[in-house]
Parts: structure tokens; C-alpha cells; sequence
């Protein structure tokens, strides 16, 4: 959920220049101790683990030991191409594919709340081309506990952002 810029008329040929190359925003919930196929909530559970005591500490370090450039694997269930082939279509097949690691960059990532210990509310700012459900994959297997992605919500793209956005319905 969250923002989502719509061009319309004569405006949709400056899509790509609105959106491409720009810091996006979001906000999300990592539900740890849970390993899906999808890396998040919609997923086939892969394997549980028990989610020992984590201290705030803890997750603040693990978190921001993401920060700055490094190489991401998509989801298998993600539009990525590879072989001219969409990832999930593979997924789908139950196909192994091998998933080229794609250059990214976190400019700042923190944690907003501790919802339980079982749960972790972050905020990132990415470039392009980032999977926060990878991200909060990444986070679960630093951390020894596995996680998913529970909650997403996109609150900025560029200078655009959800606080001075307009609802589908205005």
C-alpha cells in the first residue's frame, strides 16, 4: 500500500523520468522466525524457528548493516527477467533458475518500532530496483531467526510523497 504515482494524458511519456533513478521510501514490518518461498506474508512457509531475545540494539546494528551499496538477490517470485522469462513464471513451474545478484543501494534504514519481539518496524530508503521483502529476508537470516515481510507501505518516490498525495478517490 501506500504511493503510487499515475500519470495521465499527455503526461504518461514522463513516467519513466518521474520515477527512474529516484530514492523510493517505504515502511515495513519484518514478522521474524518464519522463512516463505515468496519473502513475505503471501508465501508458502519454508521452515519456522524459534525467535530467541533480540535487543533493540541488536536490531538497530542488524539493520543498519544494510546501509550503503551491495549486491541483492530478487525473490523467485518477483517480474525479474531472467533468460527473457519472468522469475515467478519459474516459481510457478517449480523450475530452478539461477538469480543474478543486481547491484543496489541503502541510503538509510532504521527502526521505528518493536512490535513484538517477533516483529520489527523499519523505514528504508532505497534506489531503485530494491526488494524490501529481500531485505527483510537478509535481515531474518543475519539475524539467525529467519523472517518475512509482513506489512509494506511506500511513502515516497523522488519528491513525491504520500503526505501531499491525493486518494483514488479525490
Amino acid at each position: 500500500e501506500g504511493l503510487l504515482v499515475v500519470a495521465v494524458g499527455k503526461a504518461t511519456k514522463y513516467i519513466n523520468i518521474i520515477s527512474d533513478n529516484k530514492i523510493k521510501e517505504y515502511e515495513a514490518i519484518a514478522k521474524l522466525g518464519v522463512y516463505t518461498d515468496s519473502f513475505d506474508i503471501t508465501g508458502k512457509v519454508l521452515n519456522e524457528e524459534e525467535v530467541r531475545e533480540f535487543s533493540d540494539l541488536e536490531i538497530i546494528e542488524t539493520l543498519e548493516s544494510f546501509i550503503g551499496e551491495q549486491d541483492q538477490t530478487p525473490p523467485i517470485y518477483s517480474a525479474k527477467k531472467v533468460n527473457g522469462k519472468r522469475l515467478y513464471k519459474y516459481a510457478h513451474e517449480e523450475k530452478t533458475v539461477e538469480i543474478k545478484k543486481q547491484q543496489i543501494i541503502i541510503h538509510g534504514i532504521k527502526m521505528l518500532d518493536r512490535i513484538s519481539n517477533e516483529e520489527v518496524k523499519f523505514s528504508t530508503s532505497t534506489s531503485k530496483g530494491t526488494y524490501i521483502r529481500s531485505i527483510a529476508h537478509d535481515f531474518g537470516r543475519l539475524l539467525d531467526s529467519g523472517a518475512h515481510l509482513s506489512n509494506l507501505r511506500r511513502t515516497k518516490i523522488g519528491e513525491y510523497s504520500v503526505e501531499n498525495s491525493h486518494s483514488i478517490d479525490d
